[in-house]
């Protein structure tokens, strides 16, 4: 009996094999399925109508889904969405690097929402917002893509500081992850004793460096000596020829994106700058390549660099050479979104002002993979098979 199962194992092994490597040569054939328990081994698979059969597996047996190869047109799976919101919320969008959880602007109910990396409300413990997972009052202004939040997810003393533009006010309020206030950034350092009309706020993760765009034509930097920024950390400014709102930073290259007015409100270009750019006293306009025609919103991943560009209805990915790799989200985030975080390596959100909700992507899917889209069936004994 013992012989005759290790013979049909193996004999069932070669024509899962066999099918495997027949549908690798197939392009396009759709998502797959396959039959087996907990980890284990799998009793069966189909792909693209095509199949096989392995033993049982332990545990409880299932059937999990798989989607399509991973391809420039299915780069990052769909994984769900969270948050109910009104008018053109919600707006931008950050992810502490640390604990994962998500900073969503509310400018419909002139909130900070915060919420787990799964998209449950994680409620603040102090600060005008304690027992719930909202700062109230946050002040900020309803036009699409204009102000801004940001977190230090860094190693640097500032590290967990939320960061949120105040445009109206020209400052930039600062609180704890615990959401108590610490104070405002006003920009009294900066050669022209203000920030400006700040309409964008970034952190660099690899050395806690906050950046503050300036409506104005300028972009401020910032490298906290203490726990909290302060005044005297201004450490450097440049002129730009645009008017910077929606900023990202990843390894010295930072992003800022052009607020026009027409043909959409909020749209505009986004130009790459070098924080070895930033001078104590910019005169003349920094040196600046542009990396895309139309924005509304910008984020990098700190993993690797790459460049996040919302272009209102898909975000399009280009890699630290500024080269594109590929799209997600046309179908999916409507045709208003206006915020995009990337956790380091992993997921990825959207905000939809469309459909007012927030949508999660999964990790990048290199090509030829397949991302598990979850499992359906109870069986039992060696079921299912084939």
């Amino acid at each position: 009996m013992i012989m005759t199962r290790c013979r049909s194992n193996l004999a069932s092994l070669a024509v899962l094999i066999t099918l495997m490597v027949a549908v690798s040569a197939i392009v396009g054939v759709g998502g797959a399925y396959a039959a087996g328990a907990q980890g284990f081994s799998s009793a069966g698979a189909a792909f693209g109508g095509l199949a096989g059969a392995d033993t049982g597996g332990l545990a409880l047996p299932f059937v999990r889904l798989l989607d399509s190869p991973g391809s420039a047109l299915l780069s990052r799976a769909h994984q769900g969405v969270f948050g109910s919101f009104g008018g053109e919320s919600p707006q931008s969008l950050a992810v502490d690097q640390v604990s994962g959880d998500v900073y969503v602007l509310d400018t419909q109910g002139n909130q900070l929402l915060r919420f787990s990396a799964g998209g449950a409300p994680v409620d603040f413990t102090a600060g005008p917002g304690a027992g719930t997972n909202a700062i109230p009052s946050i002040g900020v202004q309803g036009f699409p893509g204009f102000d801004q939040v940001a977190v230090d997810g860094s190693n640097g003393p500032a590290k967990g500081d939320i960061y949120v533009t105040n445009s109206g006010s020209r400052q930039v309020r600062v609180f704890a992850a615990s959401g108590e206030s610490l104070g405002t950034l006003t920009g009294t350092k900066t050669p022209s004793g203000s920030l400006g009309e700040d309409c964008g706020v970034a952190v660099d993760q690899s050395n806690g460096d906050l950046y503050v765009a300036d409506w104005n034509n300028r972009i401020w930097r910032y490298s906290p000596s203490g726990s909290t920024v302060s005044e005297a950390d201004y450490s450097g400014g440049i002129a730009t020829t645009i008017k910077p709102c929606s900023l990202a930073v990843a390894n010295g290259h930072l992003y800022a994106k052009d607020w026009q007015e027409s043909p959409t409100v909020g749209f505009g270009a986004v130009e790459e700058y070098q924080a070895s750019a930033f001078v104590s006293e910019p005169s003349s306009p920094a040196t600046a390549a542009q990396v895309a025609t139309g924005a509304i919103a910008v984020s990098t991943d700190p993993a690797n660099g790459d460049l996040y560009v919302d272009e209102g209805n898909k975000i399009t990915v280009l890699n630290s050479s500024d080269t594109a790799l590929y799209s997600f989200g046309t179908g999916e985030i409507g045709t208003s979104s206006a915020g995009v975080a990337v956790a380091a390596g992993g997921d990825s959100y959207v905000s939809d002002s469309t459909n007012h909700q927030i949508h999660i992507y999964g990790p990048t899917l290199e090509a030829g993979s397949r991302a598990n889209l979850g499992s359906f069936g109870s069986f039992g004994g060696e079921s299912p098979q084939s």
